[in-house]
């Protein structure tokens, strides 16, 4: 059976069943009624996939469509994602992403009739987005927004591209569509635009949790990105022709929800303000827009929305990159033992590396390798390897215990950097970055850490003297 987000929720349920909760009360979620319910989680510490059963569409009606969200908040969803053991996401899951984005498979093509996302289709009028739960996320959000990922195809090359964007609700059939100025897919839309042409593009609202993962390579522009789709899957991605351009514009045949549609030279509209991955509002500008010719489902279908600026968001994007950062400081640092991207800099801006470090140096020159190769890195702090990079508390203990400003702190000016997504910035491509050697120095003594001897933990019978209901009613300290 091909992977798609039904295999992957029912995987869910069976392997993680504590990390799902359904939700079978109508809810209106163009009314903040799906991020309101994932924010009161949040604020309670819990980041549980959610299927709402019965969502209100835009006219407000329940008409069978099925809406799911958080899908990527947790790590260990992430590896189950990947077909790993859930217990492995940590350094694991990030090295198999890297492993797979390096495999990428050809896809294949098959017919309409084998293809589930063809099941229901709409064509022209009768197309409709308001037929569609579509979430408006946060207060200043001026109306409901699709976030999943478009599709576009080369004009020259002829190969696919395709990432998340932010496409406002404008009415039935118009969505605005924002796309980073830098992006690869805003550059083959002003391919077709400087030849005076419309450019075809198709959503893809509901998927396997590896097809957005694959959708979020850092290959260079060129490279067919349902092939990497493809390697994460770790299957060949089907495909099936579009309603809209025939075997032209082939499409994803195990999606949940097509949208096909084109973006029209020279129109552009006020787009925004949106709620962004930083947890701060991107600004009202013009962007272009996107005119709706058919949208395809399958049967009962399931609607996906990533909670932007939240862990289901920041994780998703981090994960592809902690793989790829990890292979680059191997490389040139073979004594790297770990590299993580913390929520707290919304898995993009903070880069934590574990480092076995011989020689004096090496530490601060990895900092600055990555620094170079990710743009969007910011802030790097290096530690030892009896600091876990995954807990931030160790992480910044080793700032407090073993870093003296003046000497262990690096800085660099004018580098390149995301300006128009990071609100520090004063210029759009410029700005500041930082390396924090919190290692230990060689070749002088230097405090030992505190330590219960291994012996006595290991031979110690604590359930003895504490039963489990005890231990269980204390609460945890957060990490």
């Amino acid at each position: 059976m091909p992977k798609d987000m039904r295999t992957f929720v029912s995987d869910l349920a069976e392997r993680l069943p504590e990390e799902m909760v359904q939700v079978k009360e109508e809810i209106d979620p163009s009314n903040f009624e799906a991020t309101a319910l994932l924010q009161h989680l949040e604020n309670m510490g819990r980041y549980p996939c959610v299927l709402w059963q019965r969502p209100l569409n835009m006219k407000g009606k329940y008409e069978g469509v099925q809406l799911i969200g958080n899908v990527f908040a947790s790590r260990k969803r992430l590896a189950l994602a990947l077909g790993l053991d859930p217990e492995d996401w940590r350094m694991g899951v990030s090295l198999e992403y890297a492993r797979r984005e390096k495999n990428p498979m050809q896809p294949v093509v098959v017919g309409k009739t084998e293809a589930p996302a063809k099941e229901i289709i709409r064509v022209g009028e009768d197309a409709s987005i308001l037929d569609l739960p579509v979430v408006r996320g946060h207060r200043l959000d001026p109306g409901p927004f699709l976030n999943m990922q478009w599709v576009v195809k080369d004009p020259e090359g002829g190969f696919y591209n395709s990432a998340h964007y932010r496409a406002q609700v404008r009415g039935p059939r118009q969505t605005g569509l924002m796309m980073q100025p830098e992006g690869h897919g805003r550059a083959i839309v002003e391919k077709y635009h400087r030849q005076g042409k419309p450019c075809p593009v198709v959503g893809v609202l509901g998927h396997h949790p590896a097809y957005f993962l694959g959708g979020l390579t850092q290959v260079p522009l060129g490279v067919d990105e349902y092939t990497i789709i493809g390697g994460l899957l770790d299957e060949p991605l089907r495909l099936t022709e579009s309603e809209t351009w025939g075997k032209d514009f082939l499409v994803p045949a195990d999606a949940e929800i097509l949208i096909e549609g084109e973006i029209p030279p020279g129109v552009l509209e006020q787009e925004g303000p949106y709620g962004e991955f930083m947890g701060y509002y991107g600004h009202e500008s013009p962007q272009r827009v996107l005119n709706v010719k058919a949208i395809t489902y399958r049967q009962g279908p399931i609607l996906q929305y990533v909670f932007v600026g939240h862990p289901d968001n920041q994780l998703e994007g981090g994960l592809a990159m902690e793989g790829s950062l990890f292979n680059v400081a191997k490389g040139r640092f073979p004594r790297v033992t770990a590299v993580h991207l913390p929520l707290s800099g919304c898995c993009r801006f903070h880069i934590y590396i574990q480092l076995d470090k011989a020689i004096e140096g090496e530490q601060v020159s990895v900092g600055w390798l990555l620094l170079s190769y990710f743009t969007m890195g910011k802030h790097v702090i290096v530690v030892d390897t009896d600091i876990d990079v995954y807990n931030e508390r160790q992480v910044l203990w080793a700032v407090a215990s073993r870093v003296q400003a003046d000497r262990q702190i690096h800085l660099g000016r004018e580098m390149m950097a995301v300006g128009n997504i990071d609100p520090s910035c004063l210029f759009d491509t410029r700005g500041a970055k930082m390396v924090i050697d919190a290692t230990r120095p060689l070749g002088r003594p230097f405090h030992q850490v505190i330590d219960v001897p291994r012996e006595a933990l290991d031979s110690f019978p604590w359930h003895k003297y504490l039963s489990r209901e005890d231990v269980e009613r204390v609460p945890v300290l957060s990490k």
